[in-house]
């Protein structure tokens, strides 16, 4: 097995930049990981939302690449479609297919990516439900468990260069996996547990928006225990009862201003927060953007789409 070179550099458009690159004669797998790293960029050399990568050997991508969105916002554009990606957003890039991105003005991004070649690197993307038509996912819940990949694959690589390729194709095989579990419904067993946890989802769906939801509201309409219905929502969900009930207000309120809504207070009590100051916290912690600050970047998007529209219709 060969070794590696890790390279760390700075300029004056990314905060830094690290890369590591692996030698692409391994034959320990049908698909072959070239490269993987992470890119940081400043706010302020952002602003322009230049592309730095919009040359002509970056503007056709010449392998394969996963990316991960760990913070900030930005845009990527593909086929003459332009996504505008957040944190848990990730992206694909595919051989030949002109496509560029860059950072929001605003906020931009950190990513985290993986490069590799392969006979078999188009069928392992189309599996997951990346094709240059559908180029973009939402990782959801297996953000945590994704981020975690991406970057253990860095450090692993850079502390052990001896094994880098291998781990760099089992890392990539393990987010393939856990991607596939995503986007294949698990079959749960028929038990009456699993029919009063949905029962217990559903009320919350629907009744969100009161203040005053609580485990012991829930358990009561349903007529059980408390620490029963908690203990459901753990073994059946893998997520505590307030977790479930805050991420589904959270939610709500991104589809909220989304269709347009401005102010933060009836936001925040139209999903059932009674203290918008609280609530622009929450909504920081799970979106990494306050409430303010996207609706002031949803009204930026939907301006620079409306130049975009006017320019194409002249």
């Amino acid at each position: 097995m060969l070794d590696f070179c890790v390279f760390i550099f700075y300029n004056q458009i990314m905060e830094n930049i690290t890369t590591i690159h692996f030698p692409m004669n391994s034959m320990i797998s049908d698909i072959i990981v070239c490269g993987a790293g992470y890119h940081q960029f400043l706010g302020a050399d952002a602003k322009d939302n230049k592309n730095p990568f919009a040359k002509n050997e970056y503007g056709a991508y010449r392998r394969y690449s996963l990316h991960l969105v760990v913070s900030g916002q930005g845009e990527y554009t593909i086929k003459g479609k332009t996504y505008y990606l957040k944190k848990g957003h990730m992206f694909a890039l595919f051989p030949q297919d002109s496509s560029v991105y860059f950072p929001n003005k605003r906020y931009p991004w950190k990513y985290y990516w993986i490069d590799f070649i392969g006979v078999k690197s188009e069928q392992l993307l189309s599996q997951i439900g990346f094709t240059p038509d559908s180029p973009i996912l939402d990782s959801g819940d297996s953000y945590k468990v994704l981020e975690k990949l991406f970057l253990s694959n860095i450090t692993t690589c850079q502390n052990n260069p001896k094994i880098a390729d291998v781990h760099a194709v089992s890392t990539l095989l393990q987010i393939y996996c856990e991607l596939v579990k995503k986007k294949t419904p698990v079959l749960q067993p028929d038990k009456k547990t699993d029919g009063y946890a949905k029962k217990a989802m559903n009320y919350i769906q629907k009744n969100y928006p009161n203040p005053n939801l609580n485990l012991k509201l829930v358990a009561a309409q349903l007529n059980i225990n408390e620490a029963y219905l908690s203990r459901l929502f753990r073994a059946d969900l893998n997520i505590n009862f307030v977790d479930y009930l805050t991420k589904v207000r959270i939610l709500a309120a991104v589809s909220l201003i989304d269709e347009g809504n401005k102010v933060v207070g009836e936001i925040a009590t139209a999903v059932g927060f009674s203290d918008p100051y609280y609530f622009s916290k929450v909504f920081k912690k799970y979106n990494g953007i306050s409430p303010r600050d996207q609706i002031r970047l949803n009204q930026e998007t939907a301006e620079t789409q409306s130049e975009k529209q006017t320019e194409t219709e002249e």
